[in-house]
């Protein structure tokens, strides 16, 4: 008897879909993708023509691509202009142990030089620095 209830509930069901679907048409079907819909309006030539654009346009990046990768190589391996860090560091401490050593009187006078002369200083910096002067 449960099952005859529910068969008649479907046949309803059924009846009244049918009933109100009477005055709407059915939709056309959608194409699945614009693609399709582009291949069905203008045919396949266009694709043709984006596909050599776009691989021209691929090749320019590559190309673009390569030259900068080359020209980060080249500055990543050029050496450094006044040597390497470590150079770099020691003569910068160098030169501030040969101030301190003034300023505090560790010299073979044993005076104590107050006053730094600039111009010795900047001396001293090109000497241990020559790459600053070459530009």
């Amino acid at each position: 008897m449960a099952q005859r209830k529910s068969k008649d509930k479907d046949t309803k069901a059924k009846e009244t879909v049918s009933n109100l679907l009477k005055g709407v048409l059915p939709k056309e079907a959608k194409p699945k993708d614009k693609l399709e819909t582009a291949v069905k309006e203008k045919g396949i030539d266009w694709l043709q023509d984006d596909i050599d654009r776009l691989t021209q346009e691929n090749d320019q990046l590559r190309a673009d691509y390569d030259k900068l990768f080359k020209e980060h190589n080249d500055l990543k391996n050029q050496p450094a202009a006044g040597g390497t860090d470590t150079e770099i560091k020691q003569g910068v401490l160098n030169l501030f142990r040969q101030l301190e050593d003034a300023h505090l009187g560790r010299n073979p006078e044993r005076v104590r030089y107050k006053e730094a002369i600039i111009r010795v200083w900047l001396e001293k910096f090109l000497q241990t620095f020559p790459f600053i002067s070459e530009k």
